[in-house]
Order: structure tokens, then C-alpha cells, then sequence
């Protein structure tokens, strides 16, 4: 693209070929959801680094100790029986409750919503969270609403709409994100909820100038086109290496330096293809408490590979949702979402490494699904999900290989040299970095599920 302009805050001209816009997102107040903080310097709200050092110097003046045990917060018994609420019983709100519950606060969960994580899961999985948090000694609230915060020089309590009063030392406020786009208003073509629209290569109206991360709101083809935002941390990675491959690697060039016009289309569609944002949504959900191995917060910092609860969705949540596991005392649970005869989304809680691997290909695939199947899906999602992908999936990856052994035991590898054939580097990068993101360790050189596509190239 030519050379354009961006003026800063000092009516500094900035010349650019190209323009990424990534500016994230902030913390929703309490002001603009009804409630009057108050101004408190203990009412704190979760969303960049900066939030968890402030959070961490607010339980220091809250709960006085030696000065060795202040950075890293390990004397529970110095917290024990301080009251702390969370306002908001979403993804962020629902780990700053397990975090606090680790250092030893009593801690209060107040939500507007019938269950916990309602705004992002169906009410049946959202109720096996809830009954988790209150089995571990979280005071849960649901269906009531705050009206304001009440205090002196710090907030002391929370003022319900029932008249009711809440007492607390600490308040994390935690009711949702605002992109930040008030910059774009009148130059760039924004949602209702402040996404920047763009195309399917996330550039915006304005030619050379992209989006990417919490403020981009893509066409998604399920949804025919609609632009809609997904402000999670796995697609704000992948937009902003889509866009960076884009801009470094875009080969605008080729189309003019090509002499035969027969692989003209062919070269053209090729470009198109890769220059697509084509992403199916996933986020993941942890927490510190939950029925496995009993860890304080100090633990889960120091090594992010334990984690006693750890769910992971992939796909679309629209359809009929069917449960698995979900009536069981075991804390592992799924669920699919079916939309005209395929399950086009699912969920993950307390799997192994292979179980979300295989819940993510389900997704990926979109596997047919018939009504006769719906009870075994009930009884056995993961047995289900087994048979279907390998019914679907072609008999052997290599030879002496079925797909069922490639795909689910991670002591299988595949012959380096095949490997080499293919750019390994980017082609198995996606996988690993979501898992790294997970908690969980690599599985080798790659993972069989992505090998399946190899072999079709």
C-alpha cells in the first residue's frame, strides 16, 4: 500500500505502510453496570498485570504480615476469615475467587445469572461449577444484583438490591470488558458492542490498516457473515499472527511475475485461501479448586501444569446441547452442541491430554450426528465421538497404523522423515501453543490429529 499517515497525541505525523490495530480491551466498571463503587482503593478490577500487582499491595494493607510472606502471599492463616467478594461469576471472576480462596480469604461470589459462567456455558455445566465452588467453601449468590458499594476510606460492605448487606475487606470487580475503540469512533465502522469490523482478512475499511485481538469484530461464515468479536486470549495470539504473516509474506508480487495465464486463478484462489482468517473459536477455564490435588495459589503461580479444574471449548454454541457425564460424582464432564445434524461445538472438564484433543477434532470436523445417536452420546460422549471420527476418517494414517492408535496414544510418533517433507514449524505450532496454553505437555515432535491433514496435502 502507499504511505499513510497516523497523528499522535503530540500531532505527531507517523508514516506507515501498514497499521495494526491490537489496542485490547479494559475492565468494565461497577459505575457502568448500576453500581456505585464508591471510589474505594480496595474495590479492584482484573484485567492487565498491572491489576494483579495492585490487587497483591491491597490484600498486604489488609491483612498485615512479615514482610517475607507479603510478595508472595503464602500465609493463608494471616488471611484466614478476612471477607472478600467477587462481583461476577464469569471466567476471570471465577479464577480471582479461586486464587483468593487459595490465599485464605472467606470469599463471596455474587452473580445476576440462574448459574455460574451462564453468559459462555449451558446452565447444566455452568451447575456442576457451581456446586464445585460451594463444596469448596465459596459462599456462592446467584440471581441477586448489587447497588453500590458502601464504606468509609475503604469499602467495608455490599449493598444488595434486596436491602441486605454483605460485609468485605477486599472487593474484585469482575462484570465484563469494554474494547478499547472510542479512539475509532468516527473513522472506522464499529459493531454495537465497539468491535472494529474488518473483512475476512481482518483489514478494516481503510485499505493497509488491520484489527486484531479484542477489538476486532471478523465475518464468521457459521453465522453467515455476521461480524462478531471473541475476546479471548487464543484468538487475540492467532489474529495477530495471521495479520503479521499477512503484511510479511503477502505475495501481491507473484500475481504480476506470473507468465502463464492458465495457473493464473489457481495462484489467485491459492492467495485467498491463506490470507482468510478461518478460526474456530476456543477458550479454556481454570481454576484452584477443585477434587484433585489440594494446592495453594503460591503452587499454581510457581507451576501453571496444575491445575485442579480445566475445561476447554472449541466450536459454536448454538443448537441442541447434549451432556455427558454431567449427573456423575466424578468431576469430568463434556457437552456437545448439535445444529442441523452436526455437532458443531464442545466442551471439556477433567479430561486427559488425548480427551481434548479429540473433543477439539470434533469441533474442527463438524462430525454428523443422527438423532438414534443421541443417547450414546449421553451415556459415553467420549466413546461416542471415537467411533464417529474414526468411522469418518480414512482407515490409516501410515501404514501399520489405524487411526485410532495414531490419533489417541501419544508414544506413537511418526517417521521423522515424513515429517521433514512438510514445514513442520508452522504447521504443528497452532497445536502446541494450545496446549502450552492449557497446561498440558507436548506430546512429541507432533500430534497425530494434525498428521491426518498432512498426509492429505
Amino acid at each position: 500500500h502507499g504511505s499513510q499517515g497516523l497523528m499522535d497525541n503530540r500531532t505527531r505525523l507517523i508514516k506507515y505502510n501498514s497499521l495494526i490495530i491490537a489496542t485490547g480491551s479494559r475492565a468494565k466498571t461497577l459505575e457502568e453496570t448500576g453500581v456505585d463503587s464508591g471510589g474505594y482503593a480496595n474495590v479492584v478490577s482484573i484485567r492487565k498485570a498491572s491489576d494483579i500487582g495492585h490487587l497483591r499491595r491491597v490484600i498486604s494493607e489488609r491483612a498485615p504480615r512479615k514482610k517475607s510472606s507479603v510478595s508472595t502471599l503464602s500465609s493463608t492463616k494471616a488471611n484466614k476469615d478476612i471477607p472478600a467478594c467477587v462481583i461476577g461469576g464469569g471466567y476471570i471472576g471465577l479464577e480471582s475467587a479461586s486464587y483468593l480462596h487459595g490465599w485464605g480469604f472467606n470469599v463471596t461470589v455474587i452473580h445476576s445469572g440462574k448459574q455460574l459462567l451462564t453468559r459462555f456455558l449451558p446452565p447444566e455445566v455452568g451447575f456442576r461449577y457451581t456446586q464445585l465452588y460451594r463444596k469448596s467453601n465459596v459462599t456462592v449468590i446467584l440471581e441477586e444484583t448489587p447497588v453500590g458499594v458502601l464504606g468509609g476510606f475503604n469499602a467495608t460492605g455490599i449493598l444488595m438490591s434486596d436491602g441486605t448487606t454483605i460485609n468485605c475487606s477486599l472487593v474484585v470487580s469482575a462484570v465484563g470488558a469494554v474494547p478499547n475503540t472510542d479512539l475509532f469512533q468516527n473513522q472506522l465502522n464499529l459493531t454495537s458492542d465497539g468491535g472494529i469490523k474488518t473483512d475476512n482478512e481482518l483489514q478494516t475499511g481503510i485499505p493497509g490498516v488491520y484489527a486484531v485481538g479484542d477489538v476486532v469484530a471478523f465475518p464468521w461464515d457459521f453465522y453467515n457473515g455476521t461480524h462478531k468479536r471473541w475476546p479471548f486470549g487464543d484468538h487475540a495470539r492467532r489474529s495477530g499472527e495471521h495479520v503479521a504473516r499477512i503484511i510479511l509474506y503477502r505475495p501481491h508480487h507473484l500475481l504480476e511475475e506470473i507468465k502463464v495465464d492458465q495457473y493464473l486463478n489457481k495462484t489467485a484462489s491459492m492467495i485467498a485461501n491463506k490470507t482468510t482468517y478461518r478460526y474456530i473459536p476456543k477458550t479454556t477455564f481454570d481454576s484452584l479448586l477443585g477434587p484433585r490435588k489440594k494446592i495453594d495459589a503460591n503452587t499454581i503461580v510457581e507451576s501453571r501444569f496444575i491445575k485442579p479444574a480445566h475445561g476447554e471449548f472449541y466450536g459454536y454454541m448454538i443448537g441442541r446441547v447434549i451432556y455427558f457425564n454431567c449427573i456423575r460424582n466424578r468431576f469430568k464432564f463434556g457437552a456437545f452442541w448439535v445444529h442441523n445434524g452436526k455437532a458443531v461445538g464442545t466442551y471439556m472438564e477433567g479430561g486427559l491430554n488425548k480427551d481434548f484433543r479429540l473433543m477439539k477434532k470434533v469441533a474442527e470436523m463438524q462430525l454428523p450426528v443422527q438423532e438414534i445417536e443421541y443417547e450414546h452420546m449421553e451415556k459415553d460422549g467420549l466413546g461416542w465421538a471415537r467411533e464417529t471420527l474414526d468411522r469418518e476418517l480414512d482407515a490409516s494414517v501410515y501404514p501399520g497404523f489405524s487411526i485410532k492408535d495414531s490419533f489417541f496414544h501419544s508414544d506413537l510418533s511418526p517417521r521423522q522423515t515424513d515429517i521433514d517433507k512438510y514445514d513442520a514449524s508452522e504447521t504443528f505450532i497452532e497445536e502446541d501453543t494450545a496446549f502450552e496454553r492449557s497446561g498440558y505437555s507436548g506430546v512429541g515432535s507432533a500430534d497425530y490429529s494434525d498428521v491426518m491433514d498432512i498426509a492429505r496435502l
